[in-house]
């Protein structure tokens, strides 16, 4: 892998092209095709979509879905590695999904919900997780700088407890967990959080 490289950027929503529309419908599908036991949404639901409700999954300015692809020398197309989304507290009201303790901490308006992270597996151990997470961090950052938002906020996403690679991803990407208590949820899954504005310039994680 050493000729290769990963390229991270952000799927455009407004609106989103048709190809990027028709790529992250295959690679999602995948993911869920790939991995069931990792979410809580399946792959014969999403696989009945519709082409519009895949359209509508990237086209709010709201969220941003950022892909990893790699890069092979002499090569035209790139290939996609891994993907992670990022909804905003402008998208959806998400105090019933909220923890009690992260909202009397944080507030709704400063929590950003993680979904769909999944890196395909021929792509694992290779620093693209840690980098995704360190993508979507920017994104919060970003936006929140943009919108004149003061502090850096904070990432909340689920586990599903048999899951335990993906759990132990996320704590040595520096997430912590954090109760359920007051929320809607499945009780089959973990929540974790991630202050942002406690961030440096650091990589998050290494080698995920």
């Amino acid at each position: 892998m050493s000729d290769n490289s990963y390229r991270f950027h952000q799927l455009p929503n407004s609106p989103p092209t048709a190809a990027d529309v028709q790529q992250y419908k295959e690679f999602r599908l995948l993911s869920l095709k790939t991995d069931p036991k990792a979410y809580s949404s399946t792959y014969e639901g999403e696989g009945a979509f519709t082409d519009q409700q895949w359209f509508e999954r990237l086209r709010s300015d709201s969220k941003g879905t950022i892909v990893a692809t790699l890069e092979r020398p002499g090569e035209i197309t790139e290939e996609w590695a891994g993907m992670i989304t990022v909804l905003s507290p402008q998208l959806t009201d998400f105090t019933d999904y909220i923890p009690s303790k992260l909202k009397e901490k944080r507030g709704v308006e400063s929590v950003y919900i993680v979904v769909g992270m999944w890196v395909h597996p021929e792509h694992r151990r290779r620093g693209v997780a840690g980098q995704l997470i360190e993508q979507a961090v920017h994104w919060v950052r970003n936006r929140r700088r943009d919108r004149e938002e003061g502090g850096g906020g904070t990432l909340l996403l689920e586990v599903v407890k048999s899951n335990d690679g993906a759990a132990s991803m996320y704590t040595r990407s520096r997430f912590e967990e954090v109760n359920r208590e007051g929320t809607s949820s499945d009780k089959e899954s973990t929540f974790m959080y991630l202050d942002v504005n406690g961030l440096t310039s650091e990589k998050v994680c290494d080698n995920l």
